[in-house]
């Protein structure tokens, strides 16, 4: 069975205003401070299982964070603004294996604690908070 973070990354992937900024470039938690940009990183901040009287439902919300990074504060908002129109508001649909019931960027914010290394390159981000419900087999 696939992960949830394999098939948002290929959702996400998938879309073309996406594609032709980062290139496949979306990569899990941590990222080199030299890689290439503009590229988005992604990690689980939270998973809330439904459970019922019998035990686990099947229905799973876990909470994403998007992290859009690019060289100019420019680029890195048009980078997120492009992440958000793909993933953001979506009803029923399937990726993969698996059926999503509800996908929304829940908050979204200006990364302001950066690491000398990261300022001496000139790197500026924005995350994006998701929620995703998604059916479990």
């Amino acid at each position: 069975m696939s992960s949830i973070e394999e098939e948002l990354k290929t959702f996400i992937c998938a879309d073309e205003a996406v594609a032709a900024l980062i290139r496949g470039r979306m990569y899990p938690v941590v990222v080199a401070h030299d890689a290439l940009r503009p590229f988005v990183a992604y990690a689980r901040t939270g998973t809330d299982r439904i459970r019922t009287h019998s035990g686990y439902g099947g229905l799973t919300t876990v909470r994403m964070r998007l992290s859009c990074w690019a060289g100019g504060y420019d680029a890195a908002m048009t980078l997120a603004d492009a992440v958000r129109a793909r993933i953001d508001n979506i009803g029923k649909s399937t990726w993969g294996e698996l059926i999503i019931t509800r996908c929304f960027v829940t908050d979204e914010n200006d990364v302001v604690e950066l690491s000398p290394e990261l300022i001496e390159h000139r790197v500026f981000g924005r995350n994006l908070d998701v929620e995703i419900a998604f059916k479990e087999s």
